[in-house]
């Protein structure tokens, strides 16, 4: 399975996908993880299907080194949700105000995690004014 994920990047879009709709990140990161893809889990702060303290306790027992602690990013100068990265490129973000289907609660938020997904960055941080 990670030489398949290796040889073709757009699976690790696609396995993030099934993640957060079938809310098993420990078992999809395990195969993901060492694959030099970026790979991101994201989960509303409102989710009550897929809880961000189950995902978070799930991504804990990898066992990865934190490379960027835990801290907020911004859309619009408004906090947007939480993010940590982890060794090998490997993210965990929240998004805040959101359920289950992050776009249909926060279209604009989940535009910007996707667009900072893609670019291969965490989500931008920008003091308040």
């Amino acid at each position: 399975a990670n030489l398949e994920m290796a040889n073709r990047p757009w699976l690790a879009r696609v396995a993030l996908q099934v993640i957060h709709v079938h809310c098993r990140p420990l078992q999809t990161c395990m195969l993901l993880v060492g694959t030099e893809t970026n790979e991101m889990i994201f989960s509303g702060d409102l989710d009550s299907r897929c809880p961000i303290t189950s995902t978070r306790h799930a991504i804990r027992d990898l066992n990865l080194s934190v490379t960027e602690p835990w801290r907020p990013w911004t859309v619009s100068h408004e906090v947007g949700g939480y993010v940590q990265q982890y060794k090998g490129g490997f993210a965990f973000a929240t998004v805040r105000g959101a359920g289950h289907t992050i776009p249909t609660f926060q279209p604009e938020r989940a535009l910007i995690l996707l667009q900072s997904f893609l670019k291969g960055i965490l989500p931008p941080y920008e003091k308040a004014k």
